[in-house]
């Protein structure tokens, strides 16, 4: 239900996939319609970035992977906020 994602310009992300368990899967049920690359590990199943021809420059980085988590700075899909989710003060929607 939840992501926690950071953009990141795509030429400062370098993804090394050092035992080659790094796939893709190509998305077409997308809010736009327009497919998202997900990688992710097949040996774990982790989801490890997303990009999407809508943002061509940029990566979507799975923040899960970080030792810290900084608060957010923007959300998606706030149309959809369940009504039992808070709302986040100063977040772009």
């Amino acid at each position: 239900m939840f992501s926690s994602n950071v953009t990141m310009p795509a030429d400062k992300v370098i993804i090394e996939d050092r035992n080659g368990t790094i796939k893709q899967y190509e998305d077409f049920a997308t809010g736009s319609g327009k497919p998202v690359i997900r990688s992710f590990c097949s040996n774990c199943g982790c989801s490890r970035n997303s990009r999407t021809p809508l943002w061509p420059n940029v990566v979507i980085v799975k923040m899960g992977m970080f030792p810290r988590i900084p608060e957010p700075e923007s959300e998606a899909f706030s149309l959809h906020r369940q009504p039992w989710q808070p709302e986040h003060d100063g977040v772009k929607s």
